[in-house]
């Protein structure tokens, strides 16, 4: 009788796995293969200017604040 208790509440709080969650593993990236990624990487740190799009809103943002 104790277990359709905890089985109740368990529906009603939404505990056990959800659909709505999805793994991402990863996937095949020709870049990351043939070194484009890295290459890249490596000229953004030397220049010191950020390749992405995120990495130069990060990087202005910082020297907005430290203004």
């Amino acid at each position: 009788m104790t277990w359709i208790l905890w089985l109740v509440i368990a529906l009603l709080f939404g505990a056990g796995h959800s659909t709505r969650h999805r793994h991402n593993y990863g996937g095949f990236s020709v870049s990351r293969l043939l070194g484009v990624s890295a290459a890249k990487a490596r000229v953004g740190r030397a220049i010191g200017i950020p390749l992405t799009r995120s990495g130069r809103q990060r990087k202005l943002g910082s020297l907005f604040w430290r203004l």
